[in-house]
């Protein structure tokens, strides 16, 4: 486990982690407060790396274009042995079926 954040709206835990099962990758997981067995996992990426200086923040927005408030979880860390600093903006506002990857930024 790298980072978790509360988000007070919706009583949900945002949790990154970088191992599961063995195998070393970004894995996104949310879940409720109220019920923290019921897990949903949002995004996985197989890097095969080890991360750090992990921060997770959540952003709410108004889209004027859209005419809907958005929320999104910024995420940043650093690729450990690559030093690549990655900031990873993913859209939190709509169901699940519609969350997608809104940027990806790779760095050295």
């Amino acid at each position: 486990m790298k980072y978790v954040i509360f988000d007070e709206e919706t009583k949900e835990f945002y949790l990154l982690a970088n191992k599961k099962k063995g195998k070393i990758g970004n894995f996104l997981i949310k879940f409720s407060e109220s019920d923290p067995s019921k897990c949903e996992n949002l995004s996985i990426h197989w890097t095969g790396l080890d991360i750090g200086n992990v921060n997770l923040s959540i952003l709410h927005s108004y889209d004027p274009l859209l005419k809907a408030y958005l929320k999104e979880l910024v995420i940043s860390y650093k690729t450990i042995f690559y030093n690549t600093y990655n900031i990873w903006v993913y859209d939190i506002s709509g169901p699940f079926k519609n969350r997608s990857t809104l940027y990806l930024h790779e760095s050295f």
